[in-house]
């Protein structure tokens, strides 16, 4: 078994949330998607072994990078017990076992999948949440196809029609 990640070791990790993301009792705020902040191991361990956990799983918030050399993402990934989502995502979006997952991955996922793809995807209620959220942004930034939006929509159980309205008004 690889060496144990010390407590104190710099983690960035970056938010997976179109609007803020905010931890205030380790005084983090996300504003965007792709910002990123600075935790400890420690940290992001309480977390990943909290009910919080679910910020880690479902991508909320994901590790990007140790900022010490002796360790990579999968040391990371495996002691903060997160296997199956990482791996489960890695599947979903064709990444190899050693890619790190970013707020890119999900982007370049929705752009460049098909309709049933990012359907098959919606499944998985870790990516869920996620791909929902940054498809809609995507959308609004003109960057997919309502297709794609109304897939989301529609897993959701949101109305294409009612949507656009609550948009334009």
């Amino acid at each position: 078994m690889a060496q144990k990640i010390n407590k104190d070791t710099d983690i960035v990790v970056t938010s997976g949330c179109v609007t803020s993301y905010s931890y205030p009792k380790y005084g983090f705020n996300l504003e965007a998607l792709g910002d990123e902040a600075t935790l400890t191991f420690g940290e992001l361990r309480a977390i990943a072994m909290s009910s919080d956990k679910v910020a880690l799983h479902k991508f909320y918030i994901m590790p990007t990078e140790i900022l010490e050399e002796e360790f990579d993402m999968n040391d990371l990934i495996k002691q903060l017990r997160m296997e199956k989502p990482y791996n489960e995502a890695r599947k979903v979006f064709g990444l190899d076992e050693d890619d790190i997952i970013t707020a890119d991955s999900f982007i370049d996922f929705i752009k460049d999948s098909s309709v049933d793809e990012l359907k098959e995807a919606l499944k998985n209620p870790n990516l869920s949440g996620r791909l929902s959220d940054i498809t809609v942004g995507l959308y609004r930034e003109n960057e997919v196809q309502v297709d794609k939006l109304r897939v989301v929509l529609e897993h959701n159980n949101i109305d294409l029609g009612a949507f656009i309205s609550d948009t334009i008004d």
